[in-house]
């Protein structure tokens, strides 16, 4: 943002009260990690384009939220300036995890939310952003406070080149790279396979999405992913909604029923961490 703001990369090291190299290096290890390029360059002159604009105004949606969620922890808990947040295992490739670096969320935690709700029972967790299937009834917690944020759907993936249909049928007779019996999201993928009428073919088990991402991405076979799971890296990759069956997961978060005042503020704030995200990594089109 401070290129943005000062409209070179030495006016933006001065405001940082860092070098010019640090700053040119700061830029190419983000534009790494959301897999395009920020900035235009040439004969030395340097801007800010469309990427780069939109990671901008998101991130400018992201701070201007957690500046009033910060306000409203504060009010709601005068005696504690800091927030324990469990995010689950996909959720941190979300720039949520920027919250660290205002001072209001002082620890992030990666815990399933099963395991996160009763760590804010226990007061090991101030704040949950967990999910649950869709495909069932919103649950009761006794002593926890729950708010709907988003969904989050599950998306066909297989190896670049592949041609990908939006019909789970369709891919019937493919190899399967499956979540594990502990694995993320079994019991929503097992749903989906029964729905489209079909026992998948494996040809590998998984305990994360990291790894079966790794499989297909060799070539073994399609997988059902989570959307944020992706992360930006989509090379090795082809992916494609699904409208037959649409299975998806509701994202939530949750505070102990003492502290729940601190939701309003935060609700937005991880629904601005979503459109970021998906702005930098956009999905085609359902």
């Amino acid at each position: 943002m401070a290129i943005a703001d000062h409209g070179t990369v030495a006016a933006a090291a001065a405001a940082l009260s860092l070098t010019s190299p640090a700053v040119s290096q700061q830029i190419a290890k983000l534009e790494r990690s959301v897999g395009t390029t920020l900035l235009e360059r040439d004969r030395g002159r340097v801007w800010v384009n469309d990427h780069g604009r939109a990671l901008v105004e998101a991130s400018r949606h992201i701070l201007d939220s957690l500046a009033e969620a910060e306000r409203v922890a504060r009010r709601t808990d005068p005696e504690t300036s800091s927030i324990r947040l469990g995010l689950y295992a996909s959720a941190m490739s979300l720039p949520a995890a920027g919250l660290l670096d205002r001072g209001v969320v002082t620890e992030i935690i990666e815990v399933e939310p099963h395991l996160g709700l009763e760590m804010l029972r226990t007061h090991e967790l101030d704040l949950l952003f967990g999910h649950e299937p869709a495909i069932d009834a919103p649950q009761e917690r006794s002593g926890v406070t729950v708010r709907g944020v988003s969904r989050e759907a599950l998306v066909l993936v297989g190896p670049a080149g592949t041609a990908l249909s939006s019909n789970l049928a369709d891919h019937a007779a493919a190899p399967w790279v499956l979540p594990g019996p502990d694995g993320p999201c079994r019991d929503l993928s097992d749903w989906a396979y029964r729905s489209a009428g079909f026992a998948p073919r494996s040809v590998g088990q998984c305990a994360s999405f990291e790894t079966m991402l790794h499989l297909v991405r060799a070539g073994m076979g399609l997988a059902l992913i989570a959307e944020f799971a992706l992360g930006p890296d989509r090379n090795g990759l082809e992916v494609q909604h699904l409208t037959a069956p649409v299975a998806e997961r509701r994202l939530f978060l949750a505070a102990r029923t003492s502290r729940a005042s601190m939701l309003d503020a935060f609700v937005p704030r991880f629904q601005n961490a979503q459109m970021a995200a998906a702005v930098l990594a956009p999905l085609p089109a359902r």
